[in-house]
């Protein structure tokens, strides 16, 4: 069995990753940038440590892991959110005995740029909503309702919806329209994925839905059900080998029933909230990952059926209270809507402490959130990639060049 440290403890896939991997055997190491990370108490890490933070000191981040590895003498990282773009871009640092699965920095950039993940869907035939910069917005091109989003976030972070040009307008002069997107607005039918690729073969994925999101109207997904989509599972497959992608991958659809296509809104190139859902299904990607990494001639590709439902229940509490406030009563009843057969990913008798740890970050994140930016971005803080303290690379500028000319 292998020493694993696990990177950004405080996600709760991330607690979902450490339980998996202890009980595979594995010795498991976790390290976050605040102790309000449930994954740091599980009694299933051997030893858990404070980093600096990745969005504001990368370098001194990834100084720390590498000094890390060394002295515990880690032999593989799985990386659980956006340090998987630090990792990447310094993995020359890394000692060679440390085993890690990373699509290299210029991909994963790209593919977190939502503008240059629409140009490269269009370029190999995925269908993405119409989109162009918030600086090219013509409002003789475009018809109401539609959104703008910023090109690098998550979690629906700062998108806004608008329905006329003078709401519109009125936002323009305080966003940077370089640094927004302007697309067409879809039905809110949104369809999830979590993958598991390996040179370019997509191994292991489940396709989702979120039957609620928080904040409500939009957000994290906070009850889950997997279902069977052939267009999305091939859209997916073909990403990662146009890409000859390796490591995990998410990528979120909204389905237009005028056009029955399902439209590509979002790539994101590391772990997400469906991790649990999966291992529940019968895809173990923690445990998958780790055949890669030792056995990849012995892994085979495995994908979840339908039908099979996960909840967090402190996402399902923030839901409840943000449908109370927006006064959304007949809504209310649907989280009393729920079968015994559905499991909650966060907590578990044996392994109590997180809960109660990160159901207080939840908190926190509720009351003191608005004072920082909002709830999500509190709950991020210091974990999320900040792209422009790096030295742009050559082959991502080809990358960008390649999908402006499509």
């Amino acid at each position: 069995m292998s020493r694993v440290l696990v990177t950004t403890a405080r996600m709760w896939y991330s607690l979902n990753t450490i339980r998996i991997l202890a009980k595979h055997g594995h010795q498991v190491y976790a390290v976050d940038s605040t102790r309000n990370s449930g994954g740091l108490y599980s009694k299933y890490v051997k030893e858990r440590f404070l980093s600096p933070p990745l969005t504001s000191k990368p370098r001194e981040y990834i100084d720390f892991i590498v000094d890390l590895v060394g002295s515990r003498g880690i032999e593989v990282i799985l990386p659980t959110f956006e340090e998987v773009f630090v990792l990447s871009y310094y993995r020359h640092m890394l000692p060679e005995k440390v085993k890690i699965l990373l699509a290299p920095y210029p991909v994963l950039a790209m593919l977190h740029d939502k503008y240059h993940m629409v140009r490269y869907a269009e370029k190999i035939g995925i269908p993405t909503p119409k989109t162009a910069l918030l600086k090219d917005f013509d409002a003789n091109e475009w018809e109401f309702p539609l959104v703008i989003k910023p090109r690098r976030s998550r979690a629906a972070v700062g998108v806004k919806s608008f329905t006329s040009i003078s709401d519109l307008q009125q936002v323009y002069p305080t966003v940077n329209a370089e640094e927004y997107l302007v697309q067409e607005k879809l039905p809110a039918v949104q369809y999830c994925t979590l993958g598991l690729a390996f040179d370019g073969e997509l191994r292991g994925n489940t396709i989702y839905k979120n039957i609620r999101e928080f904040p409500e109207g939009g957000g994290i997904g906070t009850n889950r059900q997997t279902v069977e989509v052939a267009e999305i599972s091939d859209y997916v497959k073909k990403i990662v080998k146009s890409l000859d992608y390796t490591g995990f991958i998410g990528a979120d659809f909204l389905f237009d029933q005028k056009t029955g296509k399902y439209n590509l809104v979002d790539v994101n190139p590391r772990m997400n909230p469906g991790l649990f859902l999966s291992h529940t299904s019968g895809v173990d990607l923690p445990g998958m990952y780790m055949q890669l990494l030792h056995n990849p001639e012995k892994v085979f590709q495995r994908f979840a059926a339908a039908g099979n439902v996960s909840y967090t229940i402190f996402l399902e509490i923030g839901w409840f209270f943000s449908a109370l406030f927006k006064r959304r009563f007949r809504k209310l009843l649907e989280v009393l809507r729920r079968s015994s057969k559905q499991k909650e990913d966060v907590w578990d008798w044996h392994d109590v402490k997180p809960f109660f740890v990160v159901f207080w970050k939840m908190l926190l994140s509720a009351m003191v959130g608005p004072f920082f930016g909002g709830e999500q971005e509190f709950l991020l803080s210091g974990c999320s990639f900040d792209d422009s303290l790096f030295e742009k690379p050559r082959e991502l500028i080809e990358l960008e060049r390649e999908n402006i000319a499509v």
